[in-house]
């Protein structure tokens, strides 16, 4: 039987969820290697005809290849480990001799989540501001920050300040607000909005450079970033992996890159995800599902919004999320890999 040919408008094969024609047209496709099946072949391979003394002599040889495994660089991981991927999933914040993050920076930050904080903090300001029945903030405050907000970032189908009735209206400030209230600046007390002594301590010491870094942590860790979407359940490790994002632009976004290279890199790491997306969801596979969540989730609305990465559209079209990416300075002043963990750089980009 004659196989397939892939027709130019029909969705890639590699899996990023861009047509075939702007994605691996002209290129060699390989499917993507299941990682265990391949280990325990290599294992399977090393032990065949091997004569071992005792259970304990062959479990210690298998231990030792297994952790041999466990620090090798993969190509799938972009040069990373197990090991590494490991400790940047489950202990991003806890992992020095991967990765780490500045607490106090040593430039002045800008970035779109910090302008609306900014704005929210000196409404705050000693006295305190009231807030709504539901605790959100003010109408007024919300239109100031709108306009605030198309004076200073570029952002595409946007609401006109005065449309703007309340905080979900503008939810860019709604994720700020909320961000800003689980890093500890912000509190509710009688129906007002108060600066914490955190806050005061750091904006007294430091500024909005030690600012950053608690929004940093609190949006990457404690928002959680389905609250702001329709996608289907079982997505969440797009956001458990941000230290992975972070690792990509930092390695591969010196130069603007299509967010479906991005997505590709993702779904190789994690090609397991993409049998956690229910298949009856919409009439998109869960290949292109996975890719767009990724786009909106981590590039969009992480490493822009966050002032990490410049993630510019390249299309009108509000339903084909075609962009192009580039990190910003920010990203390496306050996240720094170890010079080992980015040795892979130096790799063919």
């Amino acid at each position: 039987m004659a196989s397939h040919k892939i027709g130019r408008n029909e969705p890639c094969p590699c899996g990023s969820g861009k047509k075939y024609k702007k994605c691996c047209l002209g290129k060699e496709i390989e499917p993507v290697p299941n990682r265990a099946r391949e280990f325990n072949e290599e294992i399977a391979h090393i032990m065949d005809g091997r004569e071992f003394q005792s259970i304990d002599e062959a479990q210690e040889l298998l231990d030792r290849l297994t952790e041999m495994r466990n620090h090798a660089p993969l190509e799938d991981f972009q040069g990373l480990s197990p090991e590494q991927m490991m400790r940047m999933l489950h202990f991003p914040f806890e992992s020095p001799e991967v990765l780490s993050f500045g607490e106090v920076l040593d430039h002045e930050v800008e970035a779109p989540i910090l302008e609306l904080v900014r704005v929210i903090l000196e409404a705050v300001g000693e006295d305190g501001l009231k807030a709504t029945a539901k605790g959100n903030l003010p109408r007024a405050l919300c239109r100031e920050a709108a306009e605030r907000w198309t004076n200073t970032v570029e952002y595409r189908w946007w609401k006109e300040p005065g449309d703007i009735r309340k905080e979900e209206d503008f939810p860019e400030l709604n994720a700020a607000r909320i961000t800003a209230e689980l890093a500890g600046l912000l509190r509710r007390q009688k129906g007002k909005f108060y600066l914490t002594q955190r806050c005061k301590r750091s904006l007294a010491e430091s500024g909005y450079r030690e600012i950053y870094p608690l929004l940093l942590r609190s949006y990457a860790t404690e928002f959680n970033w389905a609250y702001r979407d329709n996608y289907p359940d079982g997505l969440d490790l797009i956001q458990q992996s941000f230290a992975f994002t972070l690792y990509l632009l930092a390695r591969r976004g010196s130069s603007a890159r299509s967010n479906g290279d991005y997505e590709s890199w993702f779904q190789r790491a994690y090609p397991d995800l993409l049998h956690q997306v229910d298949a009856n969801y919409s009439y998109r596979s869960a290949e292109e599902l996975v890719a767009d969540c990724y786009t909106l989730r981590a590039l969009v609305r992480f490493a822009h919004f966050l002032g990490l990465a410049r993630v510019e559209p390249v299309s009108d079209s509000q339903f084909e999320r075609e962009y192009l990416v580039e990190k910003l300075p920010l990203l390496d002043e306050c996240v720094r890999f170890e010079p080992w963990t980015l040795r892979a750089a130096s790799l063919d980009a």
